[in-house]
């Protein structure tokens, strides 16, 4: 049933549902006398039913209808899933382990038959109306199909929104991928217009529809391109310049780093905690001049949170240097013949229990004038009152006096908070000569970081089993009972917890073991959990059989740790069900027998 329009043949779309040669005709309503749908009426003379009665009949067989479509998409749903999730064990050359990885890529599952699956319904309508009104469009199909895609565009998008508690935040992970499926949701829209409104109004050509089918395959292939990184970056680079400095020193340098970092901030601080410091006090070194002042004036002098990351400072100097700026002010005069006050580091790590921060403030130039400086704290990340007290004063140094100190307050907190920093700027530099005071300089470092590493680590949870593997020994009579252990390390503060469920693979779910799932809560200081698994006992075709064990969704702040099996978003135990007892080869004697007999019973 195509009709062609200037000899190009194409499918009609109009809004009627009653069209006889492309042309609209009045019609009785589909339930009054004369009336036609593609279902309805069922019996004939149905129009002469009481009103009530029919109301009643038809809304009994549209929610049939309902639970018709979502059983059938339900179950339609649940296999897609089990294709989209299965995984494999694959080994990694780098880490020298094996790791499970998913079968079929995310984005490309999502694209094909995940959005399958949730559209079937509506694709399904559309084709049956299609087919019972001679491939002309009816009132339901378009609508069902532009209206699910704005529904999902708007409404899902805006409840997604709205349901991310007060003081959370989620972000979008894979962002390339979501550049291209948004520049696609909008180019969808747009090239519906330009079809129905300006190249073939309310027709759809044949060479309309075979390039609308041809924008999914794109799609899908753009999209999948974008997640592996052939097009952008798969994964960007989170390296900041103190990574890269920690990163060239040798493993004797890192050692003492790490010893000295300790030694100041507490034996019992975390590697990540450890590794955070490394980055802060690496990150960002203050220039040439500074460091020559401060060997010069205080060689072996290093307060407690300000000292240097090596002893070697050619490791942490600038890679553009200006020794011009160095010794000239703003205005080129020379810091010889001006007082100029600095901070001595650009940024100062501490840890949250440190109490006390102290900065250091040091001159240069004239000094053999009084001078003083003002300093005051501006808020970060870090909120005054909340995590260090407001502190604004006055540093007055005496005559040939190059530094000066002060402390800022810490407040400890029983909070899970990510690293947190606040400022601090000298402002108002004078220098007095006699009962006369003039305008000081400010040099380059006039403010100064600091960065508040938290106590309160949630900790990272983990399998406590080597190469995040286990074997069990199975039986034929009887179930094997076995524990997984689960740990909480590099931190125990705050209660936090996870979901855990299991997934069959040569096993099956239930006949070779028992699936466990629910949720492990760690309560504050609780570093181990056991989950209680159970292996079914029975005769086994094949003598190594396994399953999966799955922690996943970890809240109150705690993380899975990326080196392990599943990496940063789950955490997979493989567990392995060992037999002595096969019963292969009876098995395939029986079905060699089978197989003959039904070949005899073909012929």
């Amino acid at each position: 049933s195509f009709h062609g329009i200037d000899g190009a043949p194409c499918l009609v779309i109009s809004m009627s549902s009653d069209v006889v040669n492309g042309t609209e005709e009045d019609s009785a309503e589909i339930c009054e006398e004369g009336g036609k749908g593609l279902i309805f009426p069922l019996v004939p003379n149905e129009h002469l039913w009481p009103r009530e009665l029919r109301t009643f009949v038809y809304f009994l067989f549209l929610v049939w209808c309902f639970l018709g479509v979502a059983i059938v998409s339900d179950i339609f749903m649940e296999a897609i899933e089990r294709v989209t999730s299965k995984r494999k064990r694959k080994f990694n050359t780098a880490t020298r382990k094996f790791v499970t990885v998913r079968v079929w890529n995310p984005t490309v599952a999502n694209l094909t038959l995940m959005a399958l699956g949730s559209s079937a319904p509506e694709i399904l309508l559309s084709i049956i109306e299609l087919l019972g009104n001679q491939v002309f469009a009816g009132e339901l199909g378009p609508s069902t199909i532009v209206g699910s895609a704005a529904f999902n565009l708007f409404i899902i998008s805006a409840v997604c929104v709205m349901a991310i508690p007060t003081g959370q935040v989620r972000y979008i992970k894979e962002t390339n991928v979501y550049i291209v499926t948004a520049i696609f949701s909008i180019m969808a829209y747009v090239w519906l217009i330009v079809i129905l409104d300006w190249i073939s109004p309310n027709v759809v050509e044949i060479w309309e529809a075979v390039i609308t089918f041809v924008f999914f395959p794109v799609l899908v292939f753009i999209a999948y391109a974008a997640d592996i990184g052939w097009i952008g970056s798969s994964e960007p680079v989170k390296m900041g310049r103190g990574a890269v400095i920690t990163a060239d020193m040798t493993a004797e340098e890192l050692k003492d780093l790490e010893a000295d970092i300790r030694k100041r901030h507490g034996q019992n601080i975390s590697r990540e905690q450890v590794a955070q410091i490394m980055e802060i006090e690496c990150a960002e070194p203050a220039s040439k001049a500074t460091y020559r002042l401060t060997r010069k004036h205080h060689p072996k002098k290093h307060p407690s949170g300000v000292k240097p990351p090596t002893t070697d400072p050619s490791k942490i100097v600038p890679i553009c240097e200006d020794d011009e700026v160095a010794h000239n002010g703003a205005n080129g005069t020379s810091h010889e013949e001006r007082c100029v006050f600095n901070f001595v580091f650009m940024s100062v790590a501490c840890m949250e229990t440190c109490g006390k921060v102290e900065v250091i403030v040091t001159r240069s130039g004239l000094l053999q004038f009084p001078a003083s400086v003002s300093y005051r704290t501006k808020d970060g990340t870090a909120t005054s009152g909340e995590d260090f007290k407001p502190t604004e004063g006055k540093l007055t140094f005496n005559p040939d006096e190059v530094e000066k100190s002060f402390e800022v307050e810490i407040v400890d907190d029983d909070r899970c908070e990510d690293q947190e920093e606040f400022y601090i700027e000298l402002f108002e530099p004078q220098v007095h000569k006699g009962k006369d005071s003039h305008p000081g300089a400010l040099g380059d470092l006039h403010m100064t970081t600091i960065k508040i590493i938290d106590k309160d680590i949630p900790g990272i949870l983990c399998f406590d089993h080597e190469n995040d593997q286990i074997e069990v020994q199975g039986k034929t009579d009887s179930d094997v009972k076995f524990d997984v252990l689960v740990k909480r390390v590099d931190g125990a503060s705050g209660q936090v917890s996870c979901k855990y469920r299991c997934e069959g693979d040569s096993a099956q779910v239930n006949e070779d073991f028992l699936a466990e799932e629910g949720t492990l809560v760690f309560t504050p200081g609780e570093c181990e959990k056991k989950i209680e698994m159970t292996v079914r006992g029975r005769k086994r075709y094949e003598q190594t059989q396994m399953f999966r064990v799955i922690l996943e969704e970890p809240e109150g702040g705690a993380k899975f740790d990326e080196s392990t099996d599943g990496g940063d978003e789950t955490c997979i135990l493989t567990v392995f069900i060992k037999t002595d007892v096969v019963i292969r080869d009876p098995i395939d004697k029986m079905r060699s027998t089978l197989a003959v007999r039904w070949g005899e019973a073909k012929t």
